[in-house]
């Protein structure tokens, strides 16, 4: 399997999200008459109620507005998709009052968190990832890297878009500060069009060089809600330790695992919060 995914940068700079295409959760846009219109156009039939100053509404009208009538219908009828992905990522972020947005120059904020986002990689290997960092993203923009794990012989090659949790925003970034969890885990939505392997890591203060700080769990691309209690030092085998859900943490990150050939990686944060 895999090796630990070692961590590069800790403080970051730059960084985008809002919540554009599959996963709009910032509630700005979201009209009903126009989401109302495209639901008639598709051939399906429009809710009853619509209420346009309700963020929960705004969400998932952008889910429609953005979406295509095939993509839609399947949706409705139980197909896992770009639209029910989307509906998922309004119920995890806007209706657990954990909105994911990031302001000009890359500034996210997520609920109770607050930080830049940042890429790394393991800085030994031939590993690249792009951007280099997202302080020219504008408000709104949304979170994507893409890049290659180099091949290893000890699986350490590593890319990862991080965010940190509890940092104030300037020019310089100040260094991060830790979040003490609250809740139950955390919540993500990602869109992997790469195919790569990935993983979700909580990173506590020092996780940059000491692998008994940061814990992952793997994931596959799409919506979930990880609690603390699935993180492991060792997520490729579950053989270290699990994470406690009390040790306070530095940064959130979703990683792509180096291997023994080249991993060719492409994949967008479209929401990443506390989970209550």
């Amino acid at each position: 399997m895999s090796g630990s995914g070692g961590q590069g940068g800790s403080t970051g700079t730059g960084g985008s999200g809002g919540m554009a295409g599959s996963g709009g959760s910032d509630g700005s846009s979201g009209s009903c008459g126009t989401a109302r219109a495209k639901q008639t156009s598709c051939g399906l039939t429009p809710s009853s109620s619509c209420n346009n100053a309700d963020l929960l509404t705004q969400c998932e009208n952008n889910c429609i507005i953005n979406n295509s009538c095939s993509i839609i219908t399947a949706g409705e009828y139980g197909t896992s998709n770009a639209y029910s992905d989307c509906l998922d990522t309004c119920s995890i972020t806007v209706e657990t009052n954990n909105i994911f947005t990031v302001a000009a120059g890359g500034y996210v904020t997520a609920g109770a968190w607050k930080g830049y986002a940042w890429t790394a990689t393991d800085g030994v290997s031939a590993t690249t990832i792009s951007p280099p960092d997202f302080s020219g993203l504008a408000a709104g923009g949304q979170l994507c890297v893409s890049g290659t794990v180099a091949g290893t012989s000890d699986y350490s090659g590593t890319a990862m878009l991080a965010i940190s949790i509890n940092q104030n925003s300037g020019n310089p970034a100040p260094a991060a500060s830790t979040w003490t969890p609250s809740g139950a885990g955390i919540t993500y939505s990602v869109t992997n069009s790469g195919g790569s392997p990935l993983r979700i890591q909580l990173q506590a203060a020092g996780g940059g060089t000491d692998a008994t700080k940061r814990w992952c769990t793997p994931v596959k691309g799409n919506v979930g809600t990880p609690y603390w209690s699935v993180f492991n030092t060792k997520c490729w085998d579950l053989s270290g330790a699990g994470y406690d859900g009390l040790t306070p943490l530095e940064s959130v990150m979703v990683l792509v695992p180096g291997s023994l050939t080249a991993v060719p990686f492409s994949f967008c944060v479209v929401a990443l919060a506390p989970h209550p």
